[in-house]
């Protein structure tokens, strides 16, 4: 999984090098999914490992983040 995600390959969540944080690609688009101090996850847009992204949301459990990934990621990207 972690080398599908890196060749940019769509894959499920994965966590790159033994980190914290787990990363997805969706429709094209890459995901990191971050655990808080508070038992929740962040949800961020990234382009790759290296990037802080844009916050997307805050939710309770790795599967919420994941049913709300199922709509985000196939919707348009915003043109801010």
């Amino acid at each position: 999984m972690e080398q599908r995600f890196l060749s940019g390959a769509d894959c499920k969540w994965t966590q790159i090098n033994g980190s914290k944080e787990f990363y997805t690609r969706k429709n094209g688009r890459a995901f990191r999914l971050t655990p808080t101090k508070l038992k929740q996850w962040d949800l961020h847009r990234v382009s790759d490992t290296e990037d802080r992204g844009k916050i997307v949301g805050t939710y309770g459990s790795r599967g919420d983040a994941t049913k709300a990934l199922a709509k985000i990621a196939y919707e348009p990207e915003p043109r801010w």
